[in-house]
């Protein structure tokens, strides 16, 4: 595969209870042409061998000799990415199959924007479905609240 315009990047540390939903999200994308770089931070349980038999050639493995902590683990997942776009998801997020497609699509038509954020929902371990972050679109009002509060998540 040629170099792709995105590419994913997932920190994984012991994310076995949902790493395969979440892997399932980002291969299922209506937007199909990127690569998912999983971040192995020293897991000590089954996320990787889970990850791994996916089978897909979109998804590289960097393993990390030891837990230094996300931080750590999305800045060297960051210096491995040279594609134009660069998506960020966690090893318990679920992406809705058109993520990727309307991001690439707004950023295609909007080569003045540098970053884009998207509101989530929050599912509960009861099953309850919690309305999570919205963020407002208009740009003053996002300078604002970027005084006390991250508004690209």
């Amino acid at each position: 595969m040629s170099e792709p315009l995105l590419t994913v990047l997932m920190p994984v540390y012991n994310g076995e209870a949902h790493v395969k939903e979440a892997v399932e999200s980002v291969l299922n994308q209506t937007f199909s042409e990127f690569k998912l770089l999983v971040v192995d931070d020293g897991c000590t349980d089954q996320s990787i061998p889970i990850i791994k038999n996916f089978n897909d050639s979109r998804i590289e493995v960097l393993t990390l000799p030891e837990n230094k902590g996300l931080v750590n683990a999305l800045n060297v997942g960051l210096k491995a990415i040279s594609t134009t776009y660069i998506a960020r998801t966690d090893a318990d997020d679920i992406c809705l199959p058109m993520r990727f497609e309307k991001q690439i699509e707004y950023m295609e038509a909007h080569p003045e924007i540098a970053a884009l954020g998207t509101g989530f929902d929050s599912l509960m371990p009861n099953g309850e479905v919690k309305s999570g972050g919205r963020f407002s679109p208009d740009h003053n009002t996002i300078r604002l609240k970027h005084l006390y509060i991250i508004q690209i998540i």
